[in-house]
């Protein structure tokens, strides 16, 4: 009998989830040990809706959304990204989760936005794991609505 690897463990729990028999998050640190910024940043132009963490003070949380995760994520980090992650205090900033199969719906990525946003306020999520946590809820709504097309992403989790 071969013993699985982390990788292959990971890899199977990937393409479970994106197949459909198996429900949940794709969560990138429950089996592999790298730091989230070890992790390549997706490139494509598909659109994204993104939770980040400031690296310096572990409570500030940013979310945005944007075509190119990558290009935006360097955006934030050299101050130009946004006025929210523009204190020099704030950077680096770390993708704490993202979700993604937007498919250039403009709409549709501003309304996930706002609902991500808004959840936020409502739940009074203040720590980053909390705020990162409310994605899948969110596309959980969106699920039932039929619009089974988004995939959820938590690359990090920040421990106490």
């Amino acid at each position: 009998m071969s013993r699985k690897s982390q990788f292959s463990e990971y890899i199977n729990h990937v393409v479970n989830v994106v197949s459909g028999s198996e429900e949940g998050v794709i969560r990138r640190n429950d089996m592999l040990p790298y730091r989230p910024f070890d992790d390549k940043v997706p490139d494509s132009f598909s659109g994204y809706c993104y939770c980040l963490v400031s690296l310096r003070d572990r409570q500030s949380t940013y979310i945005g959304q944007t075509m190119n995760l990558r290009k935006r994520l360097h955006r934030h980090n050299e101050g130009i990204g946004g006025v929210q992650t523009s204190d020099p205090a704030l950077r680096p900033w770390a993708l704490m989760a993202y979700v993604c199969g937007f498919e250039c719906h403009r709409r549709e990525l501003l309304d996930f936005e706002y609902a991500w946003k808004n959840e936020r306020g409502y739940r009074r999520a203040h720590s980053p794991n909390d705020v990162a946590s409310l994605a899948p809820v969110i596309v959980d709504r969106y699920r039932q609505q039929g619009r089974n097309h988004l995939k959820c992403v938590q690359t990090a989790l920040i421990g106490n």
